[in-house]
């Protein structure tokens, strides 16, 4: 599409028809999008209850290897609902763009966007599109709400996580991040790609095979960050392993390079769980035998005190107490 994105692709009118049909309606194949109303009506499910999430994605650059920003936002999205316990099936995307942008730019987004919804089997019913000064942000913005339907309620609070529980992922950390960061920092050829995927698969495996406290995906604030959130509410501490986590060595020297601790780095492709250590071999033995769990692995254990405490045992046998850090430290990487 070889036009430059301008205001008046968002004001409503004859561009912004154009755009949403060449664009838009072309990829997102949808009846109630298509139906182009003020708002797409839908049936509400017969049985279980509704899950909804909402996910704003910036990254810098919005291409990056292995994916780029409409892939992520919509893993994003659909990821929230799977460690609840839900089937994604539904979403609404809204995209920002900046005066300027390239259309052939946005049209690989959108259609990559599409893609990731097709993998993730959810259906885009609704959607918007606004279009900012440049300078404003950097290229897009996108935000995406998700529906899905839990058909069996599943008690994940904190108040039911036992000193002896284990804590389970599915495959190397930091992935993700580490992509975005070479990319951005002219490091070509590094080997490192995004792990942006759906999760529900593995999330809908371990909830079928029981046994699970809690689980999050890895996301903002990386491995630490979601161990600490799961464990907040529930009075007890985590020593994790550094020995048992996946990562691979390009992550590894990256982040050993710019002086980051992997833990803190975000995953797009992770999901964290607390789980009975009897349930943990055999959802361990189910997510290897299928893409993204192939590295699974137990990395720690629940300990009764200190309460609150995730505990990061390195190799050396020194230990680092782990704590929420803020994403300045490592900006828009989504």
């Amino acid at each position: 599409m070889n036009i430059e994105i301008k205001q008046a692709h968002g004001e409503g009118g004859g561009p912004a028809k154009k755009l949403i049909e060449d664009v838009f309606l072309s990829r997102f194949r949808s009846v109630p999008l298509h139906r182009m109303m003020d708002a797409s009506v839908l049936p509400m499910p017969k049985e279980g209850r509704l899950a909804v999430t909402t996910q704003s994605c910036v990254v810098r650059p919005v291409v990056f290897p292995g994916g780029d920003i409409g892939r992520l936002a919509v893993m994003r999205a659909v990821n929230n609902l799977a460690v609840v316990g839900a089937q994604p099936r539904l979403i609404s995307i809204a995209f920002i763009l900046e005066e300027g942008l390239s259309g052939d730019l946005l049209e690989r987004v959108v259609a990559s966007a599409a893609k990731a919804a097709a993998e993730a089997t959810v259906e885009v019913v609704a959607g918007d599109t606004r279009v900012v000064e440049k300078g404003e942000i950097d290229r897009i913005a996108i935000t995406v709400t998700a529906f899905g339907v839990l058909a069996e309620e599943h008690n994940l609070h904190g108040l039911l996580v036992r000193e002896g529980d284990v804590i389970i992922l599915n495959a190397p950390i930091a992935e993700h991040g580490a992509a975005v960061i070479a990319n951005r920092n002219g490091l070509s050829g590094s080997g490192l790609a995004s792990d942006a995927r759906s999760l529900h698969q593995l999330a809908r495996i371990a909830f079928e095979s029981g046994g699970v406290r809690r689980m999050t995906d890895v996301s903002r604030g990386g491995l630490a960050g979601a161990v600490i959130r799961m464990v907040r509410d529930a009075g007890v501490g985590v020593d994790l392993q550094q020995k048992l986590i996946p990562l691979r060595q390009p992550v590894a020297d990256l982040c050993a390079d710019l002086m980051i601790d992997p833990v803190y780095v975000p995953s797009a492709g992770i999901l964290a769980a607390i789980v009975t250590p009897e349930a943990a071999p055999g959802i361990i033995a189910k997510w290897r035998r299928i893409k993204g769990g192939e590295k699974a692995a137990v990395i720690g254990r629940v300990k009764a005190v200190p309460r609150g405490d995730v505990a990061l045992v390195k190799t050396d046998g020194n230990i680092t107490h782990l704590e929420l850090k803020s994403s300045v430290m490592l900006p828009q990487v989504g």
